[in-house]
């Protein structure tokens, strides 16, 4: 696994945040792997999610909630710098929305 494509729900839509790359040890990576086998999908739920991302990615249902830390937003609105934290299992996915993605100072 290289990173995780990010998303929040906009509109009743799962939207692209970006992607967070570092954060997970190998073991971790494995881990999280394991866990996302059994959500993959044949096509993307995410919408916006730029080509250069799309083009490798593993689909999967949005079952989970990470959190990441992340410095900003990039002037596409995109999370800058995105590290992942670990998995949020008292988040329901559809409750993560653009206003409770915030950069932590």
């Amino acid at each position: 696994m290289g990173s995780l494509l990010l998303g929040h729900y906009q509109g009743g839509f799962l939207v692209y945040d970006g992607r967070a790359g570092t954060g997970f040890t190998h073991k971790l990576s494995l881990e999280i792997e394991q866990m996302l086998k059994p959500l993959s999908l044949e096509k993307p739920v995410l919408q916006k999610v730029p080509r250069e991302h799309a083009r490798r990615a593993v689909w999967i249902e949005p079952k989970l909630v990470c959190e990441v830390q992340f410095t900003a937003r990039s002037a596409e609105g995109y999370l800058r710098q995105a590290s992942f934290k670990g998995l949020r299992q008292d988040i329901r996915p559809e409750d993560v929305t653009e206003a409770s993605v915030a950069p932590v100072s």
